[in-house]
């Protein structure tokens, strides 16, 4: 497009680029202005001036972060802290029922698995500043949580009007808008934490339960499973793609080359010098964008997805550690940022994980934040 003239913008700046001096857009478009404006303003001198006085300050010196603060070592335990994968299954076989499902009104249903009560050590030492201090944490009470993220089939039931939309396609010229989050067994995502938490109200009323977002620690120990590692599965520099859809090698092939009308478009790989987008180059698992929901394998409470494929509303607001159940964070005030676990299909391992936490507004919307419900006695 000649410098872009159907926008009304121009190009770096300039109408004028040196290529088409033959036809100065500039001055032509100072003289309309000057004509049927009256307005005698002439852009592209204003862009010189201040490109001069770009070069005349000079490249400003970089401002170094402070680092982190260093964290030390502590010696929290919890009793019966870490559990084996035997261990925590049979902790919660204990309970007796361990499965349950509950009917929606538009036919759907969602299954529930029993997690028992316990205690673990909340946070990290080797995580980001926000996942420290550690805290040793008691969860009092068995409680059920759902067995996948929120589907989208699961969520019409709530509200029909829901749109969960697309995920990013790279490149350009498509012939649609990305790839799909619509799929009925796909994570329900791009609902606010208040709608979340409003979703958990309706279920409470509908079903007759006490039905929440779970707490940052009743998430995390989910999440682990009774592990005291990062993944359930092990470390960061263990295969994940049995257990988790993360940002893996198959991410890399991001760029699409339009192919033209109704053609298959075809995914291409980024130079793998520049390690975008930012992904795992070793390992590989079932798929490179928002995969149907229980397609890795569970952890040993029967949980799948609890890490990767879409990141977790939490009912927690986003307040530094050390965690404590009852200093308002679980209060559901909507003017705290609050907090989502886990990681998508978008983060590396190390973006992930049972420890890791994002904050949001409460009103946010997030490409690839859903949600899971659990279920208080």
């Amino acid at each position: 497009l000649y410098t872009w003239i159907d926008l009304n913008a121009p190009w770096r700046g300039k109408w004028d680029p040196p290529v088409m001096r033959d036809h100065p857009q500039g001055e032509r478009r100072v003289e309309l202005s000057q004509r049927f404006a009256h307005v005698d303003v002439n852009p592209e001198k204003e862009y010189d001036a201040w490109q001069e006085a770009v070069v005349a300050r000079g490249t400003p010196a970089p401002v170094a972060p402070k680092p982190a603060p260093e964290c030390k070592p502590d010696t929290l335990a919890a009793p019966g802290f870490p559990l084996g994968a035997d261990q925590a299954k049979a902790a919660q076989a204990a309970l007796g029922a361990t499965r349950k499902e509950i009917k929606l009104p538009n036919g759907e249903s969602m299954a529930f698995v029993r997690i028992p009560a316990g205690a673990f050590v909340m946070g990290s030492l080797t995580g980001a500043p926000d996942e420290q201090p550690r805290t040793a944490v008691k969860i009092e009470k068995p409680f059920w949580l759902s067995e996948t993220e929120v589907k989208n089939s699961q969520y019409k039931a709530f509200d029909s009007e829901h749109d969960s939309r697309f995920q990013d396609q790279h490149g350009k010229d498509h012939t649609f808008p990305g790839y799909i989050s619509t799929h009925r067994n796909q994570p329900a995502v791009r609902m606010s934490w208040q709608r979340a938490a409003a979703f958990c109200a309706w279920l409470s009323q509908t079903a007759g339960v006490n039905a929440k977002l779970p707490t940052e620690a009743q998430w995390e120990w989910a999440a682990r499973g009774g592990t005291a590692t990062r993944f359930f599965w092990g470390g960061l520099d263990d295969d994940f793609s049995p257990w988790s859809n993360l940002a893996d090698k198959d991410v890399r092939w991001s760029y699409v080359v339009w192919q033209g009308g109704s053609a298959i478009q075809k995914r291409n790989p980024y130079d793998l010098k520049m390690n975008y987008p930012l992904h795992e180059e070793r390992f590989k698992d079932n798929w490179f964008n928002m995969d149907y929901v229980a397609q890795a394998k569970p952890n040993a409470w029967g949980l799948f997805d609890m890490i990767g494929n879409a990141s977790e509303w939490t009912r927690s607001s986003y307040r530094s550690y050390p965690y404590a159940d009852g200093d308002g964070r679980n209060s559901g005030d909507i003017k705290e940022p609050k907090v989502a676990r886990g990681g998508s299909f978008a983060s590396r391992p190390r973006d992930a994980g049972a420890t890791i936490r994002l904050a949001y507004a409460a009103w946010q919307t997030v490409y690839d934040v859903g949600f899971r419900v659990a279920i208080e006695d």
